[in-house]
């Protein structure tokens, strides 16, 4: 009986210091893509990012990653690309933090290059439906650092939105 303790947690003790190896591993990878996008190496992070995502398709940082890979095809100015991969995150991870940004990025493509104007439409209708709430403030504010190192920043008022990409007005929108 006791020795199948004993094998019992020393199986245990093997398994969760190969899943902290394989966690570690993850972390890193992650550091180094961060590390690349920091240092002006976006091509590098990017090709990085491809490579994470197959590796850990079950990732913490899934989201991160994947609005990275996203944000990478809108910088390339690749707009068929961004526009799929910006649909696919969207409906993938509807409540994570960089949705709004992503669906900001899908409209700022949609908009400015007339393509698909009823979801243009719906979209924009989409950021005036929802109810704001100002206490003691003009606007709300949502902000949002990238994997790729970009900081987005929403100034939602009353009667506009304002998006701002690294402290640059990056689009605006009235309903």
């Amino acid at each position: 009986m006791m020795k199948i303790n004993k094998t019992a947690y020393s199986v245990l003790f093997l398994a969760l210091l190969n899943l902290s190896c394989v966690t570690s591993a993850e972390q890193n990878r992650y550091r180094e893509i961060i590390r690349e996008a920091k240092t002006g190496n976006i091509d590098f992070a990017f090709v990085k990012l491809n490579s994470y995502l197959k590796e850990f398709p079950d990732s913490l940082h899934i989201a991160q990653a994947r609005f990275a890979v996203c944000e990478y095809y809108f910088q390339i100015k690749d707009y068929r690309s961004a526009i799929y991969k910006l649909r696919d995150y969207i409906i993938d991870f509807p409540e994570k933090e960089a949705t709004i940004f992503a669906q900001l990025l899908l409209y700022k493509i949609l908009s400015e290059y007339k393509k698909e104007p009823a979801l243009t439409e719906k979209i924009k209708e989409s950021f005036f439906s929802k109810s704001v709430f100002f206490v003691f403030s003009d606007a709300k504010v949502k902000y949002y650092k990238s994997s790729l190192n970009n900081i987005y920043r929403i100034l939602n008022y009353v009667d506009k939105i304002e998006v701002f990409k690294n402290n640059d007005l990056f689009l605006k929108i009235t309903p």
